[in-house]
């Protein structure tokens, strides 16, 4: 298929950095509706 297997290491890099910018945007006050569309707490907890 072409594609590379980049494992475990590429994962964990890809989620903090995601997870980096969703704390970021959530102080900044930016509002995810995935949540509140599934009935979860949209608040951070630090």
């Amino acid at each position: 298929m072409g594609y590379s297997n980049h494992g475990p290491t590429h994962i964990e890099i890809v989620r903090n950095r995601s997870l980096g910018l969703y704390t970021l945007l959530k102080h900044a006050g930016i509002n995810f509706n995935v949540a509140s569309d599934h009935g979860l707490d949209n608040r951070i907890k630090l």
